[in-house]
């Protein structure tokens, strides 16, 4: 009786802490009451705020994520399966590139971080099934967005913003980007589960769904908005096409693919008619300027980049001789990926991501399409659409290369094993 319990109390705990990791790798909360909900126009610089609490709690999820396989070290390495290498070649490149590093430091400290990063992923895929993963990733979502009504209507200093963007909806992040975008990820999840999975508690996952495209025009995220609404018919699209016979099916996927490239592009100015509705500023020639510079300094170093997290930590100047002023990042996570670890790194991702789109394709070869095959499909639709026009394609401490992270490792160390199995 006390070992059932013990294990109860166990899977409870780790269940809050998987809500927790969410959370805060989805950039909520926590860096909003840091910020005492600062807002783009308060000329308040982001250096000025004390991170430490932010960081400090991202490292405690490395430590209780390596804590906890350990503490089951013999059933993860009893059911691992090791099937690849590409993942691990990827990470281990990060902190090699401090020896070419334009800043040593910084890489070093971001290539320690993608590490920790990518040890919470593979404990998540060692310890639940890629279903258990989407329903508490569904879970998760809706308690966000619960709190993000929360802070709009009660706390609405931080909740909505002020000053450049008064009026947009952030709910509980520091910017209605960031909330749209993590809007159209639970747009994406919602309809894997509702559309596909169908489980017992549809219904909460069904008014999640419903809370997302309510937010995402109050946000006046346009793109996000814009975004959401082709993945959404996108996934009824795939939906139906995963069914198809091979002749068919692999065309389909390539007509997809190349749609949502025009998409991101033609989407850029149906964006600027609505930017220009809400009084702001949003051009695709900003972009291309910013893309042509960083493609000049990648042919500059090709192969091996400037070193991970590297070449937008450096000195200001530099990046104001470069470019004439000083862009956040490329705008376009593909370059940046290829800034920071080269080619070589943009190619290993690339190789991955195919590697699980493969795998993916084969489950779908079964009698029925279930989450499992679904779910890397719709996945890389979104991180392909979002990363022609922004930035996170692959780093640390964020959600979205973390689920990537965590799809790897289910699907290629944990193939028959917990990952894959059905509850």
């Amino acid at each position: 009786m006390k070992k059932i319990a013990l294990e109860k109390g166990i899977l409870l705990f780790e269940k809050v802490f998987f809500f927790i990791c969410v959370m805060h790798y989805s950039a909520a909360i926590v860096p909003l009451l840091i910020t005492g909900g600062a807002s783009e126009g308060d000329n308040i610089p982001m250096t000025s705020f004390n991170w430490t609490p932010s960081s400090s709690l991202y490292l405690l999820t490395y430590i209780i994520a390596f804590l906890l396989l350990t503490f089951r070290w013999k059933k993860v390495l009893s059911s691992m399966r090791v099937r690849d290498f590409l993942l691990p070649l990827l990470v281990l490149f990060a902190p090699l590139t401090t020896l070419w590093s334009l800043t040593p430091g910084e890489t070093f400290s971001s290539a320690v971080a993608l590490i920790g990063t990518t040890v919470l992923g593979f404990y998540f895929a060692s310890r639940f099934t890629v279903r258990e993963q989407l329903r508490l990733l569904g879970w998760s979502f809706v308690l966000i967005l619960i709190l993000s009504f929360s802070f709009i209507v009660l706390m609405p200093q931080y909740g909505i913003e002020h000053g450049v963007h008064a009026g947009a909806f952030r709910g509980v992040f520091t910017h209605k980007n960031t909330f749209g975008k993590f809007l159209v990820l639970t747009v994406i999840l919602f309809l894997t589960l509702v559309l596909v999975e169908k489980p017992k508690n549809i219904a909460v996952f069904r008014f999640g769904l419903l809370m997302s495209f309510i937010f995402l025009p109050l946000s006046r995220s346009s793109s996000s908005l814009l975004n959401a609404c082709f993945l959404a018919v996108l996934a009824f699209l795939l939906y139906r096409i995963l069914h198809f016979k091979v002749k068919v099916l692999i065309p389909s996927v390539i007509l997809i693919i190349l749609s949502i490239w025009a998409f991101s592009f033609i989407s850029q100015g149906i964006a600027e008619t609505f930017a220009g509705f809400f009084g702001k500023d949003l051009t695709l020639t900003g972009r291309t300027e910013i893309w042509g510079a960083v493609i000049e300094k990648i042919q500059e170093r090709p192969l091996q980049g400037y070193g991970f997290s590297s070449f937008w930590a450096q000195s200001p100047s530099n990046i104001l001789r470069t470019f004439g002023w000083m862009p956040p990042n490329a705008h376009n996570g593909f370059l940046d990926l290829a800034l920071d670890l080269g080619v070589t790194g943009l190619l290993l991702y690339c190789l991955i991501s195919l590697r699980i789109l493969v795998k993916s394709f084969f489950l779908s070869r079964r009698i029925y399409i279930d989450s499992v095959s679904f779910w890397p499909f719709i996945f890389f639709l979104f991180t392909l659409l979002t990363n022609l026009t922004e930035s996170g394609l692959f780093g640390r401490n964020s959600i979205y290369p973390l689920l990537f992270i965590s799809l790897y490792f289910s699907f290629f160390y944990f193939p028959k094993g917990p990952a894959l199995t059905s509850q």
